[in-house]
């Protein structure tokens, strides 16, 4: 099936197919999601379907809970997801005995740390002209994470949940929307968690830059062009000063 019409379709399509799925060999097909395909960049909105072999993920590229990765295999094989063996202690209490370092982690793939570069996200450097290319700016405390679809559903995409505490710049109506309700969720691809990129913690407060054209209304999402950065008090002065120049952007 055309790559075009696959998207229109919305259809499963076989995943050894155009276009490219990246399961693994562990998946016969994949799904497209339009909410990935324009996070990428417009690049790919594949997620592989009944992912076998105890593996789970976009691209089926992590072992599943209770598993770990054997790290003599690559995650192509079929044998790559060890079960985690368990053993009863003197107080009749099941343990893990894995290795520590195999042990299951959802937010690190030890198949994807390899591949992981810089933090394009993580910057630590704060100027006007990156404010004034942002649509928005808030400051917002993560108070929680989920994952859309239920416990269950493949883990393409994580939700982190955001109580915003300043709004220094909105030029859409997600945001004007977000200063009623004084709290949004950040989409944020599942692959990025695994490269902890960008490293968001729980229970810390944050400033946000982005695009709205990143946003679906309910839900700022991560974009080639989006800020976040664990929140400093003394920004809070010049953030008010860029407010107060922001009539020079342009």
């Amino acid at each position: 099936m055309p790559e075009d019409e696959w998207k229109r379709s919305g259809r499963s399509i076989n995943a050894n197919t155009s276009p490219p799925c990246q399961c693994n060999g562990h998946a016969r097909k994949c799904r497209f999601n339009l909410d990935l395909y324009k996070m990428s960049g417009r690049v790919s909105g594949g997620v592989c379907t009944d992912c076998r072999h105890d593996t789970t993920g976009r691209h089926c590229h992590y072992c599943r809970e209770g598993f770990f990765k054997d790290p003599t295999k690559p995650i192509t094989h079929k044998k790559t997801c060890k079960q985690i063996p368990r053993v009863i202690n003197i107080n009749h209490q099941a343990q893990n005995t894995a290795p520590e370092s195999y042990q299951y982690d959802p937010d690190a793939s030890e198949s994807t740390k390899e591949n992981c570069g810089k933090c394009k996200f993580d910057t630590k450097r704060l100027n006007l002209n990156k404010f004034c290319k942002r649509d928005y700016a808030i400051m917002a405390k993560v108070t929680g994470r989920t994952t859309p679809g239920g416990k269950n559903a493949p883990r393409d995409e994580v939700r982190f949940n955001l109580q915003i505490q300043s709004v220094f710049k909105s030029n859409g109506p997600l945001l004007l929307a977000s200063q009623r309700k004084s709290s949004i969720g950040l989409l944020v691809p599942a692959k990025n968690l695994d490269c902890r990129c960008p490293n968001i913690k729980i229970n810390k407060s944050y400033l946000i830059l982005g695009m709205d054209a990143k946003s679906n209304g309910e839900n700022l999402m991560l974009g080639p062009k989006t800020i976040i950065i664990e929140w400093k008090d003394d920004w809070n002065r010049r953030l008010r000063r860029y407010q107060q120049q922001a009539g020079s952007c342009y």
